[in-house]
């Protein structure tokens, strides 16, 4: 990898976070419109019972939100705290993904007494279609910021600068050189 695919992969991620934050956004939006607003416009007895479920999800939903931003926003300024937090959230993914698909499929047939199995099998095979895409992303995003070069550049932003000089001299594949180089710099 060279430090401008890093880069460019950086930037890629912390763009997959940004649309992460957007999407968590529109579900925060889609529980308060159809969670928390039928209840209140009805007025049904026990409207606090009602109301706690809908909204802990918007207050965890915003909560969710804003971290995939600010991660996002940091992932772009190279801070590692922020690379640090993306991997604690795509482990979270893969592990949070993986309840709420037995959660939604809990949920369907548990929750009738005469459950209608082709709906069941409908919500659960695209529930796991779309965890099986986030899990895939979150892998890659494991996988690509566990990288060593991409290590390299959070931790040393000096590095990525002269990572591009190196590499067109060729001076990974040859450290006598860059003893040699090291030598003519200081005779100067």
């Amino acid at each position: 990898m060279t430090s401008r695919s890093v880069r460019d992969g950086v930037f890629l991620v912390g763009g997959f976070h940004y649309f992460m934050a957007g999407v968590i956004l529109l579900g925060t939006a889609g529980l308060f419109v159809f969670s928390l607003l039928p209840p209140m416009q009805n007025g049904t007895v026990g409207l606090t019972q009602n109301l706690f479920l809908p909204f802990t999800g918007i207050i965890l939903g915003l909560i969710l939100c804003g971290m995939y931003a600010i991660v996002g926003a940091g992932l772009i300024r190279l801070k590692n705290s922020s690379r640090m937090t993306a991997i604690f959230l795509s482990g979270l993914g893969l592990m949070g993904g993986f309840i709420a698909v037995l959660g939604t499929v809990g949920a369907s047939v548990f929750g009738n007494p005469n459950p209608n199995w082709l709906t069941i099998t409908l919500i659960g095979a695209g529930t796991i279609c779309f965890y099986a895409i986030v899990a895939l992303m979150d892998i890659f995003i494991l996988f690509f910021l566990f990288n060593k070069r991409v290590r390299e550049v959070f931790y040393a932003e000096e590095w990525a600068t002269n990572i591009a000089e190196q590499d067109a001299l060729g001076l990974e594949e040859n450290p006598q050189l860059m003893v040699g180089l090291e030598t003519d710099e200081s005779e100067e």
